[in-house]
């Protein structure tokens, strides 16, 4: 079963190449999700879904602290390389 999620936060830009959903959950990780209809059949109305692009679980690329559940998320960065802050 999957974590809660305790935050959330959208990268959708004109110049991005793949809008981006980041989800934070109560275990202290983060999950990146792209959107689709790709598997709606032809001459159908749209069925989006969400599609899993990564997992960042609670220890990647942080200090020894003790972690919790990531309570906000932030796109922050250049236009080329958005960078993800995780803020438990």
């Amino acid at each position: 079963m999957a974590a809660p999620i305790t935050s959330l936060t959208f990268h959708e830009r004109e110049y991005s190449h793949l809008d981006i959903l980041a989800t934070g959950h109560n275990d202290g990780s983060v999950t990146l999700w792209t959107w689709n209809a790709d598997g709606t059949p032809a001459g159908m109305q749209a069925q989006w879904e969400f599609v899993e692009v990564r997992r960042i679980d609670s220890g990647e690329g942080a200090s020894e602290a003790a972690l919790g559940s990531v309570t906000a998320l932030k796109f922050i960065g250049s236009v080329d390389v958005p960078y993800l802050k995780r803020v438990y």
